[in-house]
């Protein structure tokens, strides 16, 4: 949507009328729906659409960002409707002036005036009354929008400076309290509709009033001149500078209104319709406090329940601040320029390699509409550069630092985008599209690619997998062989037919292959090929060395080149000088080990570059060594964040992040006692704070290590003496070969081995990662599948607390469940709605559902600060003192609020959701709002020291300062999944 705003402005400051027109078309219905809320009168809604569009033609050239043009149309909507209030004010008369002809007709005329009225509206405003009266003002804004308005989450978003999550949210709010009235709400808004010459009679209005055709400069002489007019005059009038300084501020839509009662001498007063007196004075007669411009109409469908402000406070709009870190995170676009200039793409942001090839420029952290497409394919032409976004092909010419959407591009996973000299091409798994127009328009191009299209792999589903341009003809690489187009018609290439080609290189004429050829389901072979001629003709390559592996994904690598080298990445890296004829086993290196799916490439014959889930990697001497290259990049996907004694810390898949700066700068944890397979990974890791330390749980294939920082040293270690909690590793290998030997009773079933605790082996489940843990004291429980253990020092072993033989418990998105522990005190997450509690340490269980004041499906966190415990569900948060009387947090309209966290600061309670985060106000059951919003694809909230950290999907971490005293510690132990 932004970006066909831009491209239309564009357009017309280029002299487009046309454009204009588009606009109008685009947004008349959205300005009309937020006016008609605004004054309460749809027909004047009308008439304020006409007028806002007429200033927006002439203000267009004014705009500073194009790509702000919703949010800036809807203050401009806001202060015409204010200007209507303000010229609408209702004069008043006393009876006592009037001639008694004059009153008769006056009666006569209103009579049948407010009858007309009544039958026309009575209905309807009562319907709608009835509906929207309990609404605040923020949701009833948004049904409007939306209903009315017929604009979508995101377009209703954007008007508002809003995330679509919240628009969500609030409509989803409006909903629950309206409790199935939305479509009789639909239903009668929908009787009012927009007259069909509204946009005509815009456009003629327009015409009626332009001065001369648009103009994209800035006329600043005639508004120098008007200015300095205007401040002489003020200054000859006799104001100080105080009163000009007054006099400039600008109108706040968060001020307070005020009602104003004038007492007069005549008994009875009532409106007439006339203009009001002309004021010879500068500024205004409002009172201080007093809101501006709004008068008393009330006569309308809307106005009775929709007042210009009823917020009772100004809520702050965040500005979240982006720390340094943790660095790192998925990229899944690397491309590289023809003056080798090497750009990358991950979590909607740009970057270019600096110059000294050490670290990463942000060129563009807004791209637009990237969404979760994988991967984003680039290209070049010329001085431009093109993305495959979401829903749009863009491009820019200036380095990618703006971009401008080209045309909207078919759907489906994008494999590749190649520009030839003829035509576009956008190669999808599972067909092509061409165009012929730079990207405007696309058309399928399939002919000659029915079979390998009706032939996808086995596994993925997926039939075609990579793609080139040699020269001027497109290679593809399908799951039944290579193919060329040959004028309108792709022809099979005669080279490793009916085998999957996985990878395409290619460097001048030379074309490589890497291709595949599938055995069992845990095995298969690959073959390497290369054509010096374009693809006419092909010799293998494939190095001397065996290539069968015993894993699928060991059989698969990743083909780069450039000039005479080739280098294949996967469970080795191979690397060959001379195109193919001799080839060193350069070992494998995990940081290279890659999938054909991932980006791969070179800038000259020493440095190659990899993208992936890890992020980026890169060596500099032809393929020996690899490291992580990431400074200047923070695109990390944070599992949690938790604050312990002053220090922030952060997990990811990469391992645990520190920072005693606010986020400023941030240190790896280093990690040391690991069995040794885990070889020093922590996979997801969960980090839990109790007893003022840090405590994290690893966990690898099938085995679960709990760990603790130690002080001292800041090095996490194994809790001493716990067992490592899980079945045999070699066990594991031994079933995943075939054995399908089942250990339960007698076999391994509480058996401890080497100092290993193994849980029963459940089939197929050998992948399933175990749940939440929590730490009391030195006692520490571990959620595994459908059972809660507990360890405590001098036990040998992990000791099944049997709840998994009362109700099967909630997996959440780890394959566990929630679970909390204080004292002697335990909470767990049972599935479909329950609540278990122990206080006993687990020996003992009590299904507490039934005690609760909501009936929930879901819980996303158990917080326990002492005796206090809060557990915020799909229905809203509920809290307990005693573990025995429950009650519900809500806002000030007593309607609960979903938390998607719940955090604590010393006795300052906080929650996160949709819409903004909000504070437990002291001493009471209610939520009070503190910030208006909160970052999209957050992952973790904490509150430390008073400032706000939330954790993203795919931004590291945010910061946010409260304002707020921190309160006096006590002890919060938070289950976090």
């Amino acid at each position: 949507m932004r970006s066909e705003d831009v491209a239309l402005i564009e357009a017309f400051l280029d002299g487009d009328e046309g454009a204009f027109t588009k606009l109008v078309k685009k947004h008349q219905k959205s300005v009309h729906a937020l006016a008609w809320r605004k004054v309460g009168d749809f027909h004047v809604a009308e008439e304020i659409t006409q007028d806002v569009f007429v200033k927006v033609y002439h203000k267009l050239s004014t705009l500073k960002n194009p790509s702000q043009f919703s949010g800036w149309l809807s203050v401009m909507t806001h202060r015409q409707c204010i200007a209507w209030h303000r010229e609408n004010r209702v004069p008043m008369q006393s009876l006592e002036a009037m001639e008694p002809v004059e009153l008769e007709e006056h009666y006569y005329t209103e009579h049948l005036a407010a009858e007309r009225r009544a039958a026309v509206a009575a209905r309807k405003r009562e319907a709608v009354q009835q509906i929207l009266r309990s609404l605040p003002e923020s949701e009833r804004t948004v049904v409007t929008l939306h209903y009315l308005g017929e604009m979508s989450c995101e377009e209703v978003g954007e008007y508002l400076g809003i995330s679509p999550n919240t628009v969500k949210s609030r409509l989803h709010r409006a909903r629950k309290r309206l409790e199935g009235e939305v479509d009789a709400l639909r239903e009668v808004l929908e009787d009012f509709q927009l007259r069909a010459t509204l946009t005509g009679d815009i456009l003629r209005a327009v015409a009626r009033v332009k001065p001369v055709s648009p103009s994209g400069g800035k006329p600043f002489l005639p508004w120098a001149v008007s200015l300095s007019t205007a401040v002489l005059l003020i200054l000859m009038a006799g104001f100080g500078v105080q009163h000009l300084f007054r006099f400039q501020q600008p109108y706040s839509f968060d001020a307070s209104s005020a009602m104003t009662v004038e007492i007069v001498d005549a008994p009875v007063r009532f409106a007439l319709q006339a203009k009001p007196a002309i004021r010879t004075r500068l500024g205004t007669t409002a009172e201080p406090g007093e809101r501006v411009g709004v008068g008393s109409r009330t006569d309308s469908l809307l106005a009775t329940v929709t007042p210009v402000d009823e917020e009772p406070r100004a809520i702050s709009k965040p500005r979240w601040h982006q720390t340094n870190g943790p660095s790192g995170g998925a990229f899944i676009t690397l491309f590289s320029t023809s003056d080798s200039e090497l750009y990358a793409v991950g979590g909607g942001s740009l970057f270019k390699l600096a110059a000294d090839g050490e670290s990463w420029l942000c060129v563009n952290s807004d791209l637009p509409s990237i969404g979760d497409v994988v991967p984003i394919a680039m290209a070049e032409r010329g001085d431009t550069l093109y993305l495959a976004c979401e829903k749009e092909l863009v491009a820019s010419t200036d380095g990618g630092k703006t971009w401008r959407a080209v045309g909207y591009r078919p759907k489906g996973r994008v494999v590749a985008l190649l520009i030839a000299d003829e035509a576009f091409y956008l190669v999808f798994r599972d067909g092509i599209f061409r165009s012929k127009d730079a990207g405007k328009t696309w058309y399928p191009q399939n002919r000659g690619l029915a079979h390998p299209l009706q032939s996808p792999d086995m596994l993925t589903g997926d039939a075609l997998f990579s793609a080139a341009v040699v020269g001027n003809r497109v290679l593809v690489g399908t799951s039944q062989g290579l193919y060329r187009l040959n004028g309108e018609v792709w022809e099979s290439l005669p080279v490793a037919e009916s085998r999957r080609i996985s990878s395409i290189a290619v460097t001048d004429s030379n074309v490589y292959i890497s291709t595949e050829k599938l055995g069992t389901l845990f095995s298969g072979s690959v073959a390497f090929f290369c054509s010096t001629d374009a693809g006419h003709s092909w010799h293998e390559i494939t190095p001397p060395q065996s290539f069968r592996f015993s894993s699928l994904a060991m059989s698969r690598f990743k083909l780069v080149a450039i000039g005479e080298t080739v280098l294949a990445l996967g469970s080795s890296v191979f690397r060959s000088t001379d195109r193919g004829k001799t080839w060193a086993n350069l070992g494998f290196h995990g940081r290279a080990f890659t999938l054909p799916m991932f980006p791969a490439v070179a800038l000259d014959e020493n440095s190659f570059f990899l993208a992936g889930p890890r992020g980026i990697s890169c060596s500099i001497d032809g393929g020996y060594t690899w490291r992580e290259l990431m400074n200047g990049i923070v695109q990390t996907r944070v599992l949690s964040v938790l604050g312990v004694n002053n220090v922030l810390y952060a997990a990811s898949t990469e391992g645990i992040f520190q920072s005693a700066n606010r986020g400023e700068s941030w240190t790896k944890v280093p990690v040391a006692g690991l069995p040794s397979h885990f070889e020093g990974r922590l996979g997801y890791p969960r980090i839990v704070a109790a007893n003022g330390t840090l405590y994290v749980q690893a966990h690898h294939l099938t085995e679960t290590c709990l760990l603790a920082l130690v002080p001292d040293s800041q090095v996490l270690m194994p809790v001493l003496g716990i067992p490592v909690f899980g079945t045999e590793r070699a066990e594991y290998v031994q079933r995943l070969r075939g054995n399908t030997e089942m250990f339960s009773g007698t076999g391994l079933a509480g058996k401890t081995w080497a100092n290993r605790t193994a849980r029963p082996h459940r089939a197929g489940n050998e992948h399933a990662r175990p749940g939440a843990f929590a730490v009391s004291g030195e006692t520490f429980y571990l959620a595994d599948e459908q059972s809660i253990f507990r360890w405590s020092p001098g036990a040998s072993e992990w000791h099944n607390t049997g709840l998994g033989n009362i109700r099967e418990l909630h997996r959440d998105d780890y394959g566990g469940f929630h679970l909390a522990a204080s004292g002697a005190a335990v909470y767990v997450e049972g599935s479909n709605g329950y609540l278990f509690r122990s206080v006993d340490r687990g020996d003992n269980w009590e299904d507490v559902t039934a005690s609760l004041p909501v009936a929930f499906e879901s819980v996303s966190e158990i917080v326990l600060a002492g005796s206090r415990v809060f557990v915020a569900t799909n229905a809203g948060v509920v809290m307990s003192s005693d573990g025995e009387n429950w009650h519900a947090l809500t806002d000030a309209t007593e309607v609960p609020i979903v938390m998607h966290n719940i955090a604590l600061d010393g006795s300052c309670v906080c929650g996160v959701s949709d819409e903004g985060i909000y504070r437990l106000k002291n001493g009471t059951l209610t939520w009070e709002q503190v910030a208006s919003d909160v970052p999209e694809r957050m992952t973790s909230f904490v509150v430390d020291s008073g400032v706000f950290y939330i954790g993203t999907e795919d931004r590291g971490v945010l910061r946010l300062q409260s304002g707020e005293p921190r309160h006096e510690d006590r002890q919060v132990v938070l289950a976090r999944p």
